[in-house]
């Protein structure tokens, strides 16, 4: 999909970042995925998922002296092929993650409820 169709179909806002992987020219985001945080979510769903996005022929930028893993996720948006998420990572630790990228992959790994 693209950036554009991912923006359109998730909603990031309280998800955690988990980790981020380089592999040949895929940029790999690991996070705990906030269903219900989503338009179509419906009670008998499950509230979270771990979930995998993979940016293809991608590239990132995080801002200096951000730590990554546990990061939440306050705001995404999209400029062209690049998409920023604003994040924190404690009182007062705020950075931002960019990915350039010319289409993502989403792979939900587990479900559950908390």
């Amino acid at each position: 999909m693209t950036l554009d169709e991912l923006n359109n179909k998730y909603y990031f806002h309280d998800s955690i970042i988990r980790g981020l992987e380089c592999q040949s020219e895929n940029v790999i985001l690991h996070c705990n995925f906030c269903d219900f945080m989503q338009k179509d979510y419906k009670e008998s769903d499950f509230t979270n998922s771990d979930i995998v996005l993979t940016f293809h022929n991608a590239t990132y930028k995080l801002s200096d002296i951000f730590p990554l893993s546990n990061a939440g996720i306050l705001t995404q948006k999209i400029s062209g092929n690049t998409l920023t998420f604003c994040m924190e990572n404690g009182p007062d630790t705020y950075g931002e993650l960019e990915i350039t990228a010319d289409s993502i992959e989403v792979t939900r790994v587990r479900s559950y409820n908390l």
